[in-house]
């Protein structure tokens, strides 16, 4: 007979501290937390750049129904690189994020300058 695995120990296993100071994985899964992880990343947002957050803090109140298309699109476009800090941050793959993003720079500055030497 296979025994069966005891879930506590499996829990325990599956929860480790996040790299947002006070979160852990199993807070990912809880709607209590997901809320206070908000708040975590709106004061972010707020301390790097308060006029992106107002615009955001307002989209969402409004739901976006204030914007236009091409406003929705510019405000998400601008939070992207804020999200994508945070998430690498919780996450703990700073370093990563940061050679993947310079791999990508590096790849399409040559394809620019093809481009530019090219089609031009």
């Amino acid at each position: 007979m296979q025994s069966v695995p005891d879930s506590g120990v499996e829990e325990r296993s599956r929860d480790f501290p996040l790299g947002i100071e006070g979160f852990c994985y199993r807070d990912l899964f809880r709607a209590e937390r997901l809320e206070r992880l908000l708040g975590a990343f709106d004061a972010e947002l707020r301390s790097a750049d308060e006029e992106l957050f107002q615009s955001y803090a307002d989209y969402r109140k409004s739901q976006g129904a204030d914007l236009d298309d091409v406003a929705i699109s510019e405000l998400l476009v601008a939070l992207a690189p804020h999200l994508g800090a945070f998430v690498a941050s919780l996450f703990g793959v700073e370093d990563e994020r940061q050679a993947v993003m310079e791999r990508t720079r590096h790849d399409y500055a040559a394809l620019f300058t093809y481009k530019r030497a090219v089609v031009d």
